[in-house]
């Protein structure tokens, strides 16, 4: 936004915005205008900026970043010597949104006062940037409200020992911690990893090694994909694998009456579900079973005749029978 205080005498004024060349060596074209100000000098005396009359263009910079204020004056019924007074004109940054000019301020004068600088008057804006070097610093004169939060990192930092810092430096994040030893109350995180840890007491969600040796190791819960105890193995409750199943099946039973003595068919078909340990299944107080190997799914059939009144030995209720499962071990203990 293009911005100026205007006043007139004997005549009329106004601003334009014009684009020239990126050399500023020819005009480009016309960008905006003001409206003609008639307000009269006269009424502007000492310089009283109210009596003036304040214009501004709102416009969107040109690609070749080059541009000029035209003053355009015209005399007012054939007035003669026209004067046109421009006062504080300013460019400034704005938005789609903005109505109109920021108060006028000074754009950046550095004010000399017998051959010195005067005191404050050189802003962090008169200086460009990368012309101050640690030659012009003196040392020890940076405090640490002076160093912006995080603005140091690890690559502006080369330090050989950290024996120096005694107080708590709170909360330390590192991809590698190394050392001969590393001793504390509580060592935690995601994932602790080593040739030999040692401790009185390691808790953790997960604990993982290849070998993890400890008097007593204690938890709610181990898992594993195999494990081998060569000493005895004590548990309340063991549970898991399909160890023994028992299931309570009916069976159909086919009277043939009209016989002499009377016949009666038993049968039933069990089906096997596929099991991660091998398994010996079996109908109690019968001879027939199957041995169903691990992760394989099976049938075990049950068909049986009986001459009489009397139901066979494993069916109990007229209709049931029982089907035992056991999961078989590789050490053998049997022999004969």
């Amino acid at each position: 936004m293009a911005s100026c205080y205007l006043a007139v005498h004997s005549g009329k004024v106004k601003i334009s915005i014009e684009e020239l060349a990126k050399d500023s060596s020819a005009y480009i074209s016309w960008i905006g205008g003001t409206d003609w100000v008639t307000e009269s000098q006269a009424n502007a005396v000492n310089r009283d900026f109210s009596k003036y009359r304040r214009v501004w263009v709102k416009f969107t910079a040109p690609d070749t970043g080059h541009i000029r204020f035209a003053i355009q004056m015209n005399s007012v019924n054939g007035g003669v010597n026209p004067w046109a007074f421009v006062l504080r004109p300013m460019l400034e940054e704005c938005t789609e949104f903005t109505k109109e000019p920021s108060s006028w301020q000074n754009a950046g004068v550095t004010s000399i006062h017998g051959g010195s600088i005067v005191t404050h008057s050189i802003t962090a804006q008169q200086i460009a940037a990368n012309t101050i070097t640690g030659n012009e610093i003196v040392g020890g004169t940076i405090a640490g409200k002076h160093i912006a939060s995080k603005s140091i990192t690890a690559k502006e930092l080369n330090v050989e020992n950290l024996s120096a810092i005694s107080s708590n430096i709170g909360h330390v994040t590192a991809g590698i911690i190394t050392g001969t030893r590393i001793e504390g109350n509580t060592i935690e995180g995601g994932r602790i990893q080593g040739a030999t840890i040692e401790g009185n007491t390691i808790k953790g969600g997960t604990v993982s090694g290849t070998t993890i040796e400890g008097g007593t190791i204690r938890a709610a819960r181990l898992e594993g994909v195999s494990g081998k105890f060569t000493g005895e193995l004590e548990v309340s409750q063991l549970v898991g694998g399909n160890l023994c199943e028992m299931l309570e099946a009916r069976v159909k039973a086919y009277k043939q009456s009209y016989s002499q003595p009377p016949r009666t068919t038993y049968s039933a078909s069990i089906k096997i579900a596929p099991s991660p340990v091998r398994r010996i299944v079996f109908i109690l107080n019968y001879s027939t079973y199957k041995i169903v190997e691990a992760h394989t799914a099976s049938t075990l059939d049950y068909h049986r005749e009986i001459i009489g009144h009397n139901s066979p030995p494993e069916v109990f209720g007229a209709d049931k029978i029982i089907v035992v499962a056991y999961a078989l071990s590789n050490t053998r203990t049997l022999s004969q």
